[in-house]
């Protein structure tokens, strides 16, 4: 078994920010003062253009290219948000964030990939 997430997340007044800026991202508010974007590579392609460029974040990431950094820097103008991104299959995978406030990277891209252990137990 296996998830694949790919999310902005916001508190609500830099989601309204968000919103304006990016009207066709899909939004899910939260009760806890928070909102969270799922983002997939249809919805970074129709926003954003191909950028030929290697990406400054390596393989690890698999969205966040060069563009779409920028373009969470610039969503980000409204306030602050984090850009995460998590992936298992069978036990192994991994997990990367990267937090932006007022147009700036506060935390760069930072990505942990876990592999299975191969410990077995009876």
């Amino acid at each position: 078994m296996g998830h694949c997430i790919h999310v902005i997340v916001a508190p609500t007044s830099t989601a309204d920010s968000i919103s304006e800026q990016w009207p066709e991202l899909p939004r899910l508010d939260r009760d806890n003062g928070f909102a969270i974007f799922p983002i997939d590579a249809d919805l970074i392609d129709a926003r954003i253009a191909p950028d030929k460029t290697p990406t400054e974040t390596g393989d690890e990431f698999m969205l966040l290219t060069n563009g779409f950094r920028t373009q969470l820097q610039d969503l980000s103008r409204g306030g602050q948000l984090a850009y995460v991104e998590t992936e298992y299959f069978g036990g192994s995978g991994g997990q990367g964030a990267l937090v932006c406030h007022d147009g700036e990277e506060i935390m760069p891209p930072e990505c942990t990939n876990l592999v299975r252990s191969t410990t077995h137990y009876n």
